[in-house]
């Protein structure tokens, strides 16, 4: 690889001299612009796939990339001013992999588009775009493999003198491959912004996509969805006549059809919202609300089956502020559902009362209080339920007035919270939490710093044997950014949460997450002005322990990372550009390392 990149790096200089001097060409026509860059690259990577480190594989990656643009702009006919941009993109790839799996392959690939935009600056730009990408691939062990996507685009917008906007959108892609065939992708998008007035919104916009994957090469069609048809429409109207006054109404339906080799399967979903609010300016502590839905989703299948089911929903509010800190509020709801041929009707009364005081401040002290009480009356499609619920807190906080901080500040609070359930399936919760939080912050010229802690522990009586009876959370969260010089700065940011639960079944849960990253960037490594160096360290932890059982790992994707660090080193001379990374990953039950080197030389003017 060394010889490799020895012989190839000269060939790249001089090779970016001679594009420069075939661009001059171009550029003597000033309507022209010519660029690009070619590079190449080198990459190798080695991952351990348990703890042991017994199964070791390992690969490595050569690749040639050319990269070149061309745009052109001027009047096709005079006022008929356009746009041109052509781009292309040319890459070569050898790939070798040693191991549990051993194969090679090579890879050439090559892309190109042209968009062509008119009137790119008016109120009524269009813009059209063609796209062609053709790979081929070949391997030691297994199927050589290639695969050509064609692409069409049109967009056509309008904005009126009044600050309409109307937007047309059409695409179209083909996908054809060697070996999985041919699928083909339509997508029609329409969109209309309207403000008659300052009282008056109306947003609206329709999708239709279609996707056919008849001509696929499968081995059993039945389970195939040959075509998938699918329209989305959705609107969205404000109505403010006035500053006490509002009403929005929202209209969505949605249809989509999918065609199975032998049967079909539709399914339909249509729902009208609409929400009002008043605050009568000669009662202004009163507050009026209201609302309503109904919905209907449909499914059919061609063989029988489906499912219907209808939707209406009623209701109102109202609130009083009796004074600053007290408040009254009140619900009512009324709806109905029919699912095929069962029909029934629901209910929901809800009374309500808020107390929240001005804080008590005495010297560095505050001190605020809260009440909230609620009782409910309920009828749902499960049954009937009366329910009482109410909350009681307070909390303590005291500023701390230090020259070397701006803020610093202790809170204490404690919140009380019941609630009793008529139904013969639930149980009455009460629960107590108490928690303490500290904060501190100091900002100074060129120094942010940033601490948070807190610790919290709640108590649950009367609960279900699946639910929580007691928890502890302790969490710590440190920032700090500091900048060393104009070159030169750090950053680091780490939060440390622990949470232990005990459940009314006797079973203890413990969980701790680790979460951070630490990052260095100098843009002028050891004095050089073309060189500079990035370094970020980052840590991402989830554990989880349950008595009886073992430690186990909450990642829920097996790639996902635990601990990473990653290191660049930049070389800029001129137009050429080296780059060195290497990357270390740790994962659960092994890690990864890889490592980068790419040179590239970039001409003309882009």
């Amino acid at each position: 690889m060394k010889r490799c990149v020895a012989t190839i790096l000269p060939c790249l200089l001089l090779l970016g001299v001679s594009l420069e001097a075939h661009s001059a060409v171009y550029m003597s026509n000033p309507g022209v612009r010519f660029g690009g860059s070619l590079g190449l690259s080198h990459r190798e990577e080695r991952s351990r796939s348990d703890s042991a480190g017994t199964r070791t594989n390992s690969g490595t990656e050569e690749e040639l990339n050319l990269r070149a643009v061309a745009q052109s702009a001027g009047y096709v006919w005079r006022p008929w001013y356009s746009r041109l941009l052509m781009n292309g993109d040319f890459t070569l790839s050898l790939l070798e992999s040693q191991g549990d799996y051993k194969n090679s392959s090579a890879s050439l690939t090559g892309s190109g588009e042209t968009l062509f935009s008119l009137y790119p600056t008016s109120r009524f730009p269009f813009t059209a775009t063609l796209g062609l990408k053709s790979s081929e691939r070949r391997r030691s062990f297994g199927e050589n493999d290639s695969l050509t996507t064609l692409s069409l685009g049109l967009e056509q917008r309008y904005r009126t003198l009044g600050h309409d906007i109307y937007q047309g959108e059409l695409y179209a892609e083909t996908n054809d491959s060697r070996n999985d065939g041919i699928e083909q992708r339509y997508r029609l998008a329409l969109s209309a912004d309207n403000s008659w007035s300052e009282h008056h919104a109306l947003k609206s916009s329709y999708n239709f996509t279609r996707r056919d994957s008849s001509r696929l090469k499968v081995a059993d069609r039945r389970g195939l969805i040959e075509q998938t048809d699918t329209s989305r429409f959705f609107s969205r109207y404000r109505f403010n006549p006035q500053a006490s006054f509002s009403n929005e109404s929202f209209l969505s339906l949605f249809d989509e059809e999918q065609r199975y080799a032998n049967r079909t399967r539709t399914e339909r979903d249509w729902q009208q919202n609409n929400s009002l609010l008043w605050r009568p300016l000669k009662y202004k502590r009163w507050r009026l609300s209201g609302f309503g839905r109904l919905a209907t989703r449909e499914v059919d299948t061609s063989d029988g089956g489906g499912a219907k089911r209808d939707t209406l929903d009623l209701g109102t509010g109202v609130s009083y502020d009796y004074s600053t800190a007290l408040r009254f509020d009140g619900q009512l709801s009324v709806g109905g559902r029919r699912d095929n041929e069962q029909t029934y009707a629901t209910h929901n009364e809800r009374l309500g009362v808020s107390y929240r005081p001005v804080a008590i401040r005495w010297r560095t002290y505050d001190y605020n209080r809260f009440a909230r009480a609620s009782v409910r009356n309920s009828r749902e499609e499960d049954g009937s339920s009366q329910q009482l619920a109410g909350s009681l807190g307070h909390a303590l906080t005291r500023e701390f007035n230090f020259s070397f901080a701006e803020d610093t500040r202790m809170q204490f609070d404690q919140q009380f919270a019941s609630n009793f359930d008529s139904r013969a399936d639930s149980t009455d919760d009460k629960s107590v939490i108490h928690r303490v939080s500290l904060t501190f912050r100091r900002v100074e010229p060129g120094v942010s710093s940033f601490l948070r802690t807190s610790v919290e522990d709640q108590r649950a009586f009367d609960v279900l044997e699946a639910d929580i009876k007691e928890a502890q959370r302790y969490y710590l969260q440190v920032n700090r950014t500091s900048t060393l010089s104009r070159y030169r700065n750090w950053e680091a940011d780490m939060t440390l949460e622990y949470l232990d639960e005990l459940r009314e079944s006797g079973e203890n849960i413990s969980r701790s997450y680790a979460r951070g990253y630490v990052s260095y960037v100098d843009n002028r490594l050891l004095n050089v002005r073309s060189l500079s160096f990035r370094s970020s360290l980052r840590l991402n932890k989830k554990y989880e322990t349950r008595s009886g059982g073992r430690d186990q790992n909450l990642f829920d994707d097996e790639d996902e990372y635990e601990a990473s660090w990653e290191n660049r080193l930049t070389y800029r001379v001129g137009r050429l550009e080296l780059n060195s990374d290497l990357t270390a990953f740790k994962r659960d039950g092994g890690e990864d390392y890889r490592f980068n080197v790419r040179a590239r030389r970039y001409f003309g003017d882009f």
